[in-house]
């Protein structure tokens, strides 16, 4: 949602606007003393006419690959992302994080009026991954 905010509130910069931010993330977790758990992660937003999945997921092939790591992406489904064009990013059968297409509905919802592609990477996990 903050990388959409951002898009929504630069319309009046032109297009391409391929921005990224890394922050915490807050979950609920039983299993923590406080009952959250906070972990680090990336998020990448590409926003232009000609942006898709293909140019999102060159950028985490071209990301993983030069730490050294190989990846592969599982379907998956969010409502938020459109069918088809949104995976699991998985390292060494464990995910890492997430990539798709944003739904045109949420485009509209956010006044944008174009496509928006995102990729968001748990950086503590891939961290883990790149020390073994």
């Amino acid at each position: 949602p903050c990388l959409l905010k951002t898009l929504t509130e630069n319309q009046h910069n032109e297009y391409p606007q391929n921005i990224f931010e890394i922050g915490r993330i807050f979950e609920q977790d039983t299993a923590q003393e406080t009952g959250i758990k906070e972990t680090e992660h990336l998020g990448i937003a590409l926003c232009h006419e000609k942006t898709d999945f293909t140019e999102i997921r060159q950028i985490l092939e071209a990301l993983l690959s030069s730490l050294g790591l190989e990846f592969t992406v599982k379907e998956s489904r969010h409502p938020s992302f459109i069918e088809g064009r949104i995976g699991e990013v998985l390292v060494k059968n464990q995910k890492i994080g997430i990539i798709g297409e944003i739904q045109p509905q949420v485009l509209t919802n956010w006044g944008l009026p174009v496509p928006v592609v995102t990729l968001e990477l748990n950086l503590e996990i891939l961290f883990e991954l790149v020390k073994r």
